[in-house]
């Protein structure tokens, strides 16, 4: 099962690992969920307001697409490539938020959460 531990080792290989082309899709993937679930719960945190779950995962997955976007156009990577490693992204950030979330009525930036993405 995708955890918090192997998105942080992901995201740390994806995001500070350099220009690597051979990084696999659930590498990328991994990594991308990690870095988009924290700008996520960085954007609560500033409005402040609890959101549904639903509301909450329909951010997120806009998030992550964002940012497997702007991660494959930094590092060059191709299309189907790219698109194939956005799905598996969403997925896994919707996972993450499961995790973290998934037993709370709704997400509350003011509940601190079981693991912080800002301690790591």
């Amino acid at each position: 099962m995708f955890d918090f531990d192997d998105a942080r080792k992901k995201h740390d290989e994806a995001y500070e690992g350099g220009h690597k082309g051979h990084l696999s899709h659930e590498v990328v993937a991994g990594g991308v969920a990690f870095e988009a679930m924290k700008k996520w719960e960085d954007h609560q945190r500033a409005e402040g307001k609890p959101v549904s779950h639903g509301f909450a995962k329909e951010a997120l997955t806009s998030f992550t697409g964002a940012e497997m976007d702007k991660w494959a156009e930094s590092k060059g990577m191709n299309h189907v490539d790219k698109e194939k490693a956005k799905h598996s992204a969403k997925h896994q950030a919707q996972d993450l938020y499961d995790q973290q979330y998934g037993g709370q009525d709704a997400y509350d930036p003011s509940v601190q959460a079981y693991w912080h993405i800002d301690d790591c």
